[in-house]
């Protein structure tokens, strides 16, 4: 039997994640392989695991709301369920995520499943499973990885929205998986992954760029950009290059991340980094951080 639900991706927050100021994109609109971003890795992965009825995507700022609606719109032909896709401006800031989901999903009823997810995670494997506990009495699902690491998915039936407040702060894991305990219908833990991806820093994000492309990834980035990356370079590993990249001479990439409009001069050693999008690598240097994007338009 297929589960109908509606979707709700919390890619908000009271700051932006450090990694996403850096490179001035929300998590969301981060590639993670050449043709997917992380946005369009949880549509598949909504789409792969029942009847999703609505997916609501809920920011905190207008900047990142506009840059994830161009993202939806630039390739809308290939993205599964996009017709059902809403992009929402938190309503009232300082709800919490109970808060924030009695704001956006009120219209839910009470014997209809959601899923509440974290933009800032990989979808998990198994996601389908948080589904399982909610039969006769479950109310509340929370997905874990190995070690009962939080996965950062959630699933509800409609009913628990009767317990969120219409005002004031409130939150899914201080406030509401003490109330559903002391009331008797405690949370189930389900385990959807071995492995929890989290993209808020520089080491996550590589983790998740390696999972998601593999080796493919070298070929991809010569073979699409060959005018751009000189033929003795080297694009090693689970290296990501996106459009636009120059990499010159003797250059060396090694798993990284190279955005739109990047220049990676002559000899110069970019290792275990993140490239913004329009910087300048200059002849030599040796790179292992994140360099923060740099202003419209790459420099050659």
């Amino acid at each position: 039997m297929t589960v109908s639900f509606t979707a709700l991706i919390l890619a908000g927050g009271i700051r932006r994640s450090e990694l996403s100021a850096q490179l001035g994109r929300p998590v969301l609109c981060l590639p993670v392989t050449r043709t997917q971003t992380v946005l369009d890795a949880w549509l598949a992965a909504l789409a792969n695991i029942g009847d999703c009825q609505s997916i609501r995507i809920v920011v905190s700022e207008q900047d990142d709301a506009t840059q994830i609606r161009h993202s939806l719109e630039d390739v809308a032909e290939s993205r599964p369920g996009i017709e059902h896709v809403q992009v929402i401006v938190e309503p009232a800031r300082w709800r919490g995520t109970g808060g924030t989901i009695q704001d956006v999903v009120a219209d839910v009823s009470e014997r209809e499943l959601f899923l509440m997810v974290e933009g800032s995670c990989l979808p998990p494997p198994w996601l389908e499973r948080l589904f399982e506990p909610l039969g006769a009495d479950g109310i509340c699902s929370i997905g874990i990885g190995d070690e009962s690491e939080p996965a950062g998915v959630y699933a509800f039936k409609g009913e628990v929205l009767t317990l969120f407040p219409s005002v004031g702060y409130f939150d899914v894991k201080e406030q509401l998986l003490p109330m559903l305990y002391e009331g008797g219908r405690g949370a189930r833990a389900v385990k959807v992954a071995d492995h929890v991806t989290r993209l808020r820093e520089r080491m996550g994000y590589l983790d998740a760029v390696s999972r998601m492309s593999g080796q493919q990834m070298v070929n991809d980035a010569r073979d699409e950009a060959r005018r751009r990356v000189s033929t003795s370079a080297v694009v090693s590993a689970t290296s990501l290059v996106e459009a636009d990249v120059v990499i010159e001479d003797d250059a060396i990439v090694h798993d990284s991340v190279v955005m739109t409009g990047a220049v990676i001069r002559a000899g110069a050693v970019v290792k275990r980094s993140v490239v913004g999008s329009n910087v300048e690598i200059t002849a030599r240097r040796i790179v292992n951080e994140t360099v923060e994007s740099g202003p419209a338009g790459p420099r050659r």
